[in-house]
């Protein structure tokens, strides 16, 4: 779906991740703590702002990274977190 004029990928009617492509960069947002914490290290340098991850076309976020990222917000969405 789109939310906030940018693409979003729902679970259970509620958002699991935005994302949006720019001219110099790439985003996922908004990032909650349990997100930020699956991630680890390779997400937490790419953070900017609140819930913000960034990242260049050419220093893309590893696949498995991703993976442990949506896996966290299915958990918070399974559990009633926001």
């Amino acid at each position: 779906m789109i939310s906030y004029k940018i693409p979003t990928l729902k679970y259970g009617g509620r958002a699991l991740l935005y994302f949006a492509s720019h001219k110099d960069h790439c985003s996922l947002y908004p990032v909650t703590d349990a997100m930020l914490e699956a991630g680890g290290d390779e997400v937490a340098r790419r953070v900017t702002g609140k819930g913000t991850i960034r990242f260049k076309p050419e220093d893309p976020l590893p696949t498995r990274e991703v993976a442990k990222i949506a896996n966290a917000r299915k958990h918070e969405i399974d559990a009633g977190g926001r």
